[in-house]
């Protein structure tokens, strides 16, 4: 488990640790800040909780990717995943002019 990516997503949405509390199902921010601090396993069931509010993969949140986001790269995320279909379409075809002017 990955304590510090947690805490930089619920962040990244601007979320309390008592807001997140709330919306997983635990009585307090406490086990929102065990968790954060590695000192607190998740379940099954509380990783896919995670996973499904975050919007992310279950091995993100597991922490088995090599490489974790950066907090640009996880905003890019975030707005690119609250994009409509035809949003989502428009910056695909952005990015890829954007990789062929500025990659070599």
């Amino acid at each position: 488990m990955n304590g510090a990516y947690l805490k930089q997503l619920r962040k990244s949405k601007g979320i309390t640790q008592d807001d997140l509390a709330k919306a997983l199902g635990y009585s307090d921010r406490s086990a929102i800040s065990r968790i954060e601090n590695d000192s607190f396993d998740l379940t099954q069931d509380k990783i896919k909780q995670y996973a499904d509010f975050f919007n992310v993969s279950v091995l993100d949140i597991l922490g088995v990717r090599d490489e974790q986001p950066s907090d640009s790269e996880s905003d890019l995320l975030s707005m690119f995943q609250q994009l409509n279909d035809e949003g989502k379409s428009m910056a695909l075809e952005y990015i890829r002019w954007l990789q062929s002017k500025y990659t070599t």
